[in-house]
């Protein structure tokens, strides 16, 4: 939550993998924040349809959802908004940025599989496993080498809730030292499940 609010989220809303909101936190949401357009960063494409439910049924305010699909995503089109320009202006902006990025993410296996053993750290991206390490730091570093994080500009590198800060350091310094060229930048995301998001732009 914190690492949204200093980007300037005026609400969020609990939630997670296994535990969707339900409309009305939405929609208590939106009577929270008072303004006069709301922009929504669902964390979760499970969580999309969801929030533009409630956008439809609420008519205080103009709402949009954007379609951001995880943290990273959500985290990145917050911090690239513009608050100069209309929401009609902001919203396919951000839709066409994020349209460009990649996500990669690190989870521990929860039963044994091609990849790694369970208990051992896999790197996702979309529906695809494409690596595992028993060694958090190496399965990350793994899975930015399968997504060719060198050829982008920016590595964005959100650290979960079970990630110790020396530890999610190091492996952003990991990151620098491999890909030179990328601009790594750490944000204590807090999120469950994903120990790291990494967010190419």
């Amino acid at each position: 939550q914190q690492a949204f609010r200093e980007v300037g989220a005026d609400e969020v809303i609990e939630g997670g993998q296994t535990m969707n909101p339900p409309v009305q936190a939405f929609l208590e949401a939106f009577d929270r924040t008072g303004a006069e357009n709301i922009l929504v960063l669902p964390d979760n494409s499970n969580i999309i349809l969801t929030a533009r439910q409630a956008a439809s049924l609420y008519q205080k305010s103009h709402v949009e959802v954007l379609s951001t699909h995880n943290l990273g995503e959500g985290y990145y089109a917050l911090a690239s908004l513009d608050t100069s320009e209309t929401i009609d202006q902001i919203v396919p902006e951000l839709e066409e940025a994020l349209s460009g990025t990649v996500t990669g993410l690190v989870s521990r296996a929860i039963r044994e599989s091609e990849a790694g053993h369970t208990g051992d750290y896999l790197g996702l991206s979309g529906q695809d496993i494409l690596c595992g390490s028993a060694d958090r730091k190496e399965a990350l570093l793994e899975l930015a080498r399968k997504l060719n994080t060198g050829n982008y500009d920016i590595a964005l590198l959100l650290s979960g809730t079970a990630v110790p800060a020396e530890e999610a350091a190091a492996a952003a310094q990991a990151l620098s030292t491999a890909f030179p060229r990328t601009e790594t930048t750490l944000v204590e995301g807090g999120q469950p499940v994903y120990d790291y998001i990494l967010l190419l732009c």
